[in-house]
């Protein structure tokens, strides 16, 4: 562990050859997760089909909130920024606890607004905590470069925004390993504070794509916040989806779809009686047998009895 050192201003140009950490992407599939910055939230679609290995690993840090408290440590304008592999809390820098090094997925090219792992250079199986949003089109070199490196999530909304205003961040030379360290109203002199650093203070996880994080009631139904009757209740909280006056649960247990309101007028029984009417009756909407009819009928006996049973007595 060790306190970052006071930078001096980096004035250097990167070497796309020099680069060892690769970039960490998101998806466009099921999952996505929200990086909450001090810039902004970056939102990333991970790429669960094209790189599932590098997906779950990772989830795998996401879920350990090893994540939280990490910072973006490198930025090099129109190539990349880059973070997962370093915290800073109370003024201390750690490293990102490693898990084991996940198996190259390279699939999809490193265009803009992608996400990738970071590696060690020459060593294609080597990606373990660190990744990068590509900034521009980086196929040449990252497609090429020892067995591509692997794409597993591209930014979402306005992520790319978020990045491109990361980047513009003034770089200083904190030492190795943070020689290209984007910092915010940082005077060049001072000793860093978490103030001055793109910190991620946290990350959240959609896992049913709807894009919706701790505000998501229904987290494994992507359309929850479908509202088929426009009565302003998303279909997973509304008891009645279609409007029709028939509770979704009497529509389903009849065997009708609760999100087609044209099911409140139909007689599945035949029995004279529309569904809603037998519903608002109580009787049973799949029955000839039980309708507001013979219920009606069924009461008029039991009434005539009891005057029968009263002039016998």
């Amino acid at each position: 562990m060790s306190s970052l050192s006071k930078p001096h201003l980096n004035r250097k140009c990167l070497l796309t050859s020099a680069l060892t950490l690769a970039v960490l992407s998101a998806p466009v599939s099921a999952t996505n997760v929200k990086l909450v910055t001090s810039m902004g939230d970056i939102e990333i679609g991970l790429l669960d089909s094209v790189a599932p290995g590098t997906v779950q690993n990772f989830l795998n840090y996401v879920n350990d909130g090893d994540y939280i408290n990490s910072f973006i440590h490198r930025s090099v304008p129109g190539f990349v920024i880059q973070g997962g592999g370093y915290t800073f809390v109370e003024g201390t820098v750690a490293s990102v606890p490693a898990d084991a090094a996940v198996t190259n997925e390279y699939q999809r090219s490193n265009q803009r607004g992608t996400v990738a792992m970071a590696r060690l250079g020459g060593q294609p199986n080597s990606a373990t905590n660190q990744w990068f949003i590509n900034l521009d089109d980086n196929s040449n070199p990252l497609d090429t470069t020892d067995g591509g490196f692997t794409v597993f999530g591209e930014v979402l909304g306005e992520g790319m925004a978020v990045a491109e205003a990361i980047a513009a961040l003034t770089t200083y030379n904190a030492g190795s390993p943070f020689g290209e360290l984007p910092l915010i109203q940082y005077d060049g002199v001072s000793q860093i504070q978490a103030a001055n650093l793109v910190l991620i203070t946290a990350v959240e996880v959609d896992a049913d794509g709807d894009r919706h994080y701790s505000d998501d009631a229904f987290p494994d139904d992507a359309n929850e916040y479908a509202d088929t009757d426009n009565d302003g209740t998303g279909n997973n909280a509304d008891t009645d989806d279609d409007g029709d006056g028939l509770p979704d649960e009497v529509e389903m247990n009849a065997g009708l779809d609760p999100l087609n309101d044209d099911d409140a007028a139909l007689d599945m029984d035949e029995d004279g009686y529309s569904n809603l009417q037998e519903y608002n009756a109580g009787t049973d909407l799949t029955s000839a047998d039980d309708s507001p009819g013979t219920r009606a009928a069924d009461t008029l006996k039991v009434v005539f009895q009891v005057l029968e049973d009263d002039e016998g007595n």
